[in-house]
């Protein structure tokens, strides 16, 4: 071809030179909740439960009551922390001239002693303050808080169910942030590590996340290591369980030859080819 053909077939030649060369290396991935800003709200005494004061997806504040419940245990040590509170506060408005010491102290430590059982069982701060004689009708009775502002994930149970301890009732996560488990095969030498920046996809939009957490373990079974992201759910279209792509930008360790994408074309016979120009322009 001379020039003007080179021109009207509008054919671009670049030299072919060695150089550093970036790239984008995609992996499957699933948004999990963020386990530190997670919680899970469980019964610490076996329990019946009374009712539930939130539904699964609501959000809720921080100290929102999540269920009531009635125990045995609960009324116990309710009932216990009545007769010890009365005890201290009698005490406690004597003279020290009046009691001896060893009194004095074994009346606080059995103060000490019923309120700490209480904030065992589950119990807040202000519920246990609300406790007297003239409520004793509600002994046994006891609710469950957030401890976190969030949205109810899982809430399995029903009411007028008897849960052991250690149930877990419902799970709240803060959703402003999420974990990303992307896979990554195990035979590829990728450079990922800490804080390494990558793009999160899902549903044609993207969110940047940065590497907090690279497992050396491989899979038996998928033959992947595990890459831990955290990406900021900007606009709350993010949820835990989804799948997602996930992009780390790569560079090659070496020099490489490297032409674009739109260099490649392919032959009569489905094969990958390029042109090369030779002296007399021809290809």
């Amino acid at each position: 071809l001379n020039a003007a053909s080179i021109k009207l077939a509008e054919i671009d030649v670049a030299p072919l030179v060695k150089q550093s060369q970036r790239y984008e290396l995609v992996a499957p991935g699933e948004l999990k909740a963020n386990g530190y800003n997670s919680y899970i709200a469980a019964v610490r005494t076996e329990s019946v439960i009374i009712a539930r004061h939130v539904t699964l997806g609501e959000v809720v504040q921080k100290d929102q009551p999540l269920v009531t419940l009635f125990s045995e245990q609960v009324a116990q040590a309710q009932a216990k922390y009545v007769v010890a509170a009365s005890e201290w506060y009698r005490i406690r408005q004597l003279d020290a001239s009046s009691i001896s010491v060893s009194e004095r102290v074994k009346a606080q430590s059995n103060y000490n002693a019923s309120y700490g059982q209480l904030l065992a069982l589950g119990l807040t701060s202000q519920a246990i303050s609300q406790i007297s004689q003239e409520n004793r009708a509600n002994f046994g009775q006891y609710q469950l808080v957030a401890h976190i502002s969030g949205s109810v994930l899982n809430d399995d149970f029903i009411q007028g169910q008897r849960v052991r301890p250690s149930d877990a009732l419902m799970s709240i996560v803060d959703e402003r942030s999420l974990w990303v488990e992307a896979r990554l095969p195990a035979s590829l030498n990728a450079n990922v590590s800490l804080n390494t920046p990558a793009s999160v996809i899902v549903n044609n939009r993207t969110y940047p996340a940065k590497v907090i957490q690279e497992a050396h373990v491989i899979d038996p079974q998928t033959r992947t290591r595990i890459v831990r992201l955290e990406v900021t759910n900007r606009d709350h279209q993010l949820h835990a369980g989804m799948f997602v792509d996930v992009s780390f930008s790569q560079s090659t360790n070496t020099t490489i030859y490297a032409v674009p994408q739109s260099a490649l074309t392919r032959n009569d016979e489905g094969q990958w080819q390029i042109f090369v120009q030779s002296e007399d322009n021809e290809f």
